[in-house]
């Protein structure tokens, strides 16, 4: 796997832990991005929910993550484009990615697990 599709999985684990408000996921997956080179303001517009900032390539994959989790679906122009770019495995990649991501995060909120106090903590 690529650097650049390693990215965009640690994209949609950011989106996946700020939607399930996971305070552990949110925090480890934003120290990884921020070494991997996420943006800052990527990070702070996803936190937010907030589309602004977000370099179009990468808010591709944020939307992507955001509808099929707030849809349970994708519209089917954004599922043709992320297909056209990504290729069939690695769009199933990217949704299993989510899916995972969401199970770890209800995991996470269901055992309260504490987050490291040295990572950004999450207003919920």
């Amino acid at each position: 796997m690529t650097p650049r599709t390693l990215l965009l999985f640690l994209l949609a684990a950011l989106v996946v832990g700020r939607h399930f408000q996971a305070q552990s996921v949110w925090g480890i997956q934003g120290v990884i991005g921020a070494e991997r080179g996420v943006p800052r303001s990527t990070i702070d517009a996803i936190r937010d929910g907030r589309s602004d900032g977000i370099p179009p390539e990468d808010l591709q994959i944020v939307e992507f993550t955001r509808q099929l989790l707030r849809k349970n679906r994708v519209d089917e122009a954004l599922a043709q484009a992320v297909m056209a770019r990504l290729g069939a495995d690695r769009y199933v990649q990217l949704t299993t990615c989510i899916g995972y991501y969401a199970m770890l995060a209800m995991t996470v909120n269901g055992v309260e697990l504490e987050p490291n106090p040295k990572h950004e903590a999450l207003e919920v």
